[in-house]
């Protein structure tokens, strides 16, 4: 179990480097953009955890960008997420890494990879057993359009891999969660 959450997350960090490498081939520039603070409306669907049910709620996020290459920029991510669903909500927080096209000052594409956890809690539930928190594996990307210089239409799509605990009939959970908000440019 370790080693396949271990291969899960090399192989997702791989990716994240693989689309960054012919970038960095061009040659580094000073970091390209400023930090982003993000929010929107957010949909998680899933498996057997979520049932088939879709869960409403919001995520925030805060990309703070340390590395501009020609034509993008790698930044660090921290992402918080609040889903209510019936008779239980998921919460998650989630580090991690994203890259960004710089090259067009209209559309501004994005991928990410994210590590961290989800917390489950019943509603309808007294004692142990109620709450639950799992580790979570996070690729996903999107887009933000540009409105004016200091507000983005965002638009978004991540598939959460979620690691549910030894003896679980199914250990590993996959959802997906739909965001759609602004981003917010901050800084001079």
């Amino acid at each position: 179990m370790c080693s396949r959450t271990v291969t899960t997350s090399l192989v997702g960090l791989a990716f994240v480097l693989a689309i960054a490498a012919p970038t960095a081939a061009q040659g580094s520039s000073p970091v390209s953009g400023r930090p982003l603070l993000g929010a929107g409306l957010s949909f998680l669907t899933g498996g057997d955890e979520t049932g088939s049910e879709t869960g409403t709620g919001f995520v925030v996020d805060f990309a703070y960008p340390f590395l501009g290459m020609s034509g993008a920029a790698l930044s660090g991510v921290g992402d918080f997420g609040y889903h209510n669903f019936d008779g239980f909500s998921a919460l998650t927080f989630m580090p991690g890494v994203r890259i960004t096209a710089t090259n067009n000052s209209r559309f501004q594409p994005f991928g990410q990879f994210l590590i961290g956890a989800t917390h489950f809690s019943a509603s309808d539930c007294e004692g142990e057993g109620c709450t639950e928190t799992d580790v979570t594996f996070t690729p996903g990307g999107g887009i933000d359009i540009r409105l004016n210089d200091k507000f983005n239409f965002r638009g978004q799509v991540d598939f959460l891999i979620i690691k549910l605990p030894e003896g679980s009939l199914d250990s590993t959970e996959n959802a997906t969660r739909f965001t759609f908000g602004i981003s917010m440019k901050l800084g001079g």
